[in-house]
């Protein structure tokens, strides 16, 4: 944000939101998300046309279905995988049901949800963006579901100074 590069930042829970949002405002970062009255369609609006350095909400609002391009949201921050609670019964019911093909499904879940998050800035080949995917999670299946033509651009082990230093001279 101190360099007047704007985010997202898409996280799994409410509660990641509520926490992301509290360190935001530590930090002095102006940041939007949705919540008390604003829809996150609204919230969404209202940072394509200039509010806020950061918008931050859920993969199932921001996840699918929202586009910022053109540097609108320059760098996204996808914090981690939504791994489902394996104690619920959606869960014990899938394992039963797939057996040894659950863990297979389960990661091209995530590839897909992975895919999805980076697609919001990075659409084709001509866009430029960041996608910055925190979680060592997902190193085992990010590089696998990205288009042919984006390969390139992967990254993986890199440390959070080295991402910003090569996101800033991308994005500059």
């Amino acid at each position: 944000a101190r360099q007047g590069i704007r985010s997202l930042v898409v996280v799994i829970s409410n509660a990641e939101r509520s926490q992301f949002m509290r360190l935001a405002a530590e930090e002095g970062v102006e940041a939007i998300t949705y919540g008390d009255g604003l829809l996150a369609k609204d919230a969404a609006l209202a940072f394509k046309n200039g509010t806020g350095d950061v918008l931050c909400g859920c993969t199932a609002h921001y996840g699918i279905g929202v586009d910022f391009p053109k540097g609108t949201a320059g760098v996204i921050w996808f914090l981690r995988p939504g791994f489902p609670n394996p104690l619920s019964a959606a869960t014990k019911f899938e394992v039963e049901r797939y057996g040894s093909r659950y863990q297979s499904r389960l990661a091209y879940r995530i590839m897909l949800e992975a895919q999805q998050v980076v697609g919001r800035n990075i659409r084709g080949p001509r866009d430029k963006g960041v996608c910055i995917l925190m979680s060592r999670k997902f190193q085992d299946f990010a590089y696998s579901g990205l288009p042919d033509w984006l390969k390139p651009a992967y990254r993986r082990g890199l440390t959070l100074d080295a991402c910003l230093k090569d996101t800033k001279k991308l994005l500059a």
